[in-house]
Order: C-alpha cells, then structure tokens, then sequence
C-alpha cells in the first residue's frame, strides 16, 4: 500500500489544489489529512469541501477545536487568534458540522494518524518533549509507525527500544528502520516552515518501509493576495516566502 499523509493546510487551497495534481502522479492507494486545514489561509472553505468531496479520512487539529471551542484560544498568538475569528466568517454551517464530528486520531492498517503526539494530542509538540516523555510515548505506541503534523517541518522520530533519535525526512526518499517504531512529521501543505516555501507532503510505500517527501511549488502570490483582500494578518502573507 501507498499512501499520501497530508497536514497542516490552513486554508491554502491553492497549494492543496497542487499537492492534489502530485498525488495523482505518485499513484497512492489513500490520501489521509492529518488536521489544521482551517486557520491562517484565506480559503478554509474551500479546503474543507475537498476534504468532505473526495472522503479523504482527517483528524482534528488544533485549529479546528479552536472553531468549536473558541475557550482554547488562550494558547493562540494574536496573529493565530484573528485567523480564527476571520476563519469562522468564511466556513459555512456544514463545515462546523464536519469539524465538530472528527476524532482525535485514527488508525488505518495498523499505522496511527493524530495531529500532534501520540497517541491523540491534537496540542502538543513532540520536539518539546523530554526523553522520558517521548520513551513513555513509544511504549505505549501500539503501531510500529505513526504520522504527525502541527510542527510543520518534517522529520522522524524513531526508537529501537533503547535509544530516541530524531532525523530531518530528505526531500525524496527517506528509508525507515522496520525493526523500530518511528513517529514521521509529514510537514505542511499549506505553511511549511522549514526553510523552503514549496508545499510539502509525504508518500509512504508499505512495502518497502520508505517515505518520500515530496516538494510541491504552487503560486503563492495568489494566495497571499487572497490574505490581503481578506484581511487576514500581514505576517500570514509574508510567512509564505519563508
């Protein structure tokens, strides 16, 4: 099995609508979303449709709890807090529905889905926990390979059951150790933040143990026009060209 893991679009359908025509070249078997489509970008609504047209199975993200429980933004900066609320001017009655109902985390031949750390946080930061934290994380693991975004920068986490080792995913193939559980962050569709302004994703080949991340381009300036026109905050523009 192939599958493409998608995170973090926050409302980018832009760079969506890119990623979408490299999916359809690498030739997967399932597209999984793994939350935080909504906030930041000028077009959740958008998203939010591709998401529920094409069945693409999704976890709930930060973002998204934010929407339906408005008390969790006390941990949003201020440019993310405006996001939200513009956010929820533009998304229909449907698209709350949808938010409303997505679970925390899914399984899916044997491979765990959650937005930020195992096993259902969709809040916290893997790269901010100690080793302890992360050690008790992959003991409790039950899946050898989980998949993770809200950091938006791609990397893998992995554990032998002895020592836990973080490495940054390569553009391309990435080989995964079998005999070891890994934690893979698939980066971000919508607002990468690792250096490079493509939009990025992940492909990973059951079969062969790898993933591929892939490097997506899209027109930005288009989307950061869009932020403009709708008065979204200006960094979330400039954030784009990073």
């Amino acid at each position: 099995m192939k599958i493409a893991v998608i995170s973090d679009i926050h409302g980018n359908y832009e760079a969506l609508l890119s990623v979408q025509k490299d999916i359809q070249q690498a030739d997967v078997d399932k597209i999984v979303c793994l939350g935080d489509f909504v906030g930041y970008g000028p077009q959740p609504e958008e998203v939010a449709q591709y998401l529920m047209r094409n069945d693409i199975p999704c976890v709930l993200g930060n973002h998204e709890n934010a929407i339906i429980n408005p008390a969790t933004l006390i941990r949003f900066n201020s440019d993310a807090m405006i996001s939200i609320e513009i956010t929820r001017e533009l998304i229909s009655d449907k698209t709350v529905r949808y938010i409303s109902n997505l679970p925390t985390s899914l399984i899916i031949d044997d491979m765990l889905f959650v937005h930020g750390v195992p096993p259902d946080s969709i809040k916290d930061y893997i790269i901010w926990l100690s080793d302890n934290e992360l050690r008790e994380v992959f003991e409790h693991l039950e899946q050898r390979i989980a998949f993770i975004g809200h950091t938006h920068v791609p990397l893998c986490c992995c554990y032998d059951g002895i020592r836990i080792d973080f490495k940054t995913l390569r553009q391309g193939m990435n080989p995964m150790d079998s005999d070891a559980k890994n934690i893979i962050n698939v980066g971000s569709v919508g607002q990468p933040r690792d250096g490079n302004s493509d939009a990025k994703y992940v492909v990973f080949d059951h079969a062969e143990h790898t993933v591929d991340l892939r490097y997506v381009k899209y027109d930005i300036d288009k989307t950061a026009d869009l932020l403009t026109k709708k008065n979204f905050p200006k960094f979330n523009a400039h954030r784009l060209y990073l």
